[in-house]
């Protein structure tokens, strides 16, 4: 998990709130882990555990070889719409570059407005 992107989440949940967004952070730590990253970095939105990679398999964001680290998760984002439709889609093969937290709220508020979610 990464901790800088996480936080931004977190710092922005009044903006992704006021668009009615649910935050979900996937990783395939252990639930355990989850629990101590989640308390640590004080998050306010959910946070799952795909230890066994069934959700990073099924979406393709599998890093085959990463430095020798084989099946961790690629950096992703989607952003779907209330039918549970991926609306949009961010993946990075560099760990090191975070998407554009910009660009995720401008789409997240498109489709507040689209469907005349109150």
């Amino acid at each position: 998990m990464c901790a800088k992107e996480l936080c931004i989440f977190r710092d922005r949940m009044a903006l992704l709130n006021k668009a009615n967004a649910e935050v979900i952070a996937i990783s395939v730590d252990t639930p355990f882990t989850l629990k101590a990253f989640k308390d640590a970095n004080r998050l306010n939105f959910t946070l799952l555990s795909d230890f066994n990679k069934e959700v990073i398999t099924k979406y393709g964001v599998v890093h085959e070889n990463l430095l020798g680290l084989r099946g961790i998760a690629k950096r992703v984002v989607f952003v779907l719409d209330p039918r549970g439709v991926v609306v949009y889609k961010w993946v990075s093969d560099n760990p090191a570059v975070e998407p554009s937290y910009e660009d995720i709220i401008r789409m997240v508020d498109e489709l507040n407005r689209k469907y005349s979610i109150t």
